[in-house]
């Protein structure tokens, strides 16, 4: 779980310093292979491992977006529904029905939406 959770802060890291809201961003923005390549080999997780996977993914992308904007607050319902957008983003990787980059564009969608909805 440390090897993933390493990845997880790699992914937040390369994409530090670019803008959810330009307009190219879901052009430049994009995932790590080797996260990809890791959540894409998870097998035999228990619920409670994929629950503190993404625990700790939605903690990290919110202290991010706090970090970029002080102004940013976000509400228990707020992180239920960025659980969500991560639990959905986790299982799409895993099925591996959808290629890498469409993955990563519907993400950063997703992600712009909730930071627009918060």
């Amino acid at each position: 779980m440390n090897k993933l959770e390493n990845q997880i802060d790699l992914q937040i890291e390369s994409n530090r310093n670019k803008n959810l809201f330009h307009k190219d961003a879901t052009k430049t923005m994009h995932f790590a292979q080797t996260l990809f390549d890791e959540i894409r080999n998870l097998k035999g997780l228990t619920e409670n491992e994929v629950n503190v996977l993404i625990e700790y993914t939605c903690e990290k992308v919110v202290e991010e977006f706090c970090r970029v904007n002080q102004y940013y607050s976000f509400g228990e319902d707020d992180k239920k529904r960025l659980k969500d957008i991560y639990r959905d983003l986790y299982f799409d990787i895993i099925q591996k029905k959808i290629p890498m980059n469409l993955l990563s564009e519907r993400h950063y969608q997703n992600l712009k939406s909730w930071v627009e909805e918060s």
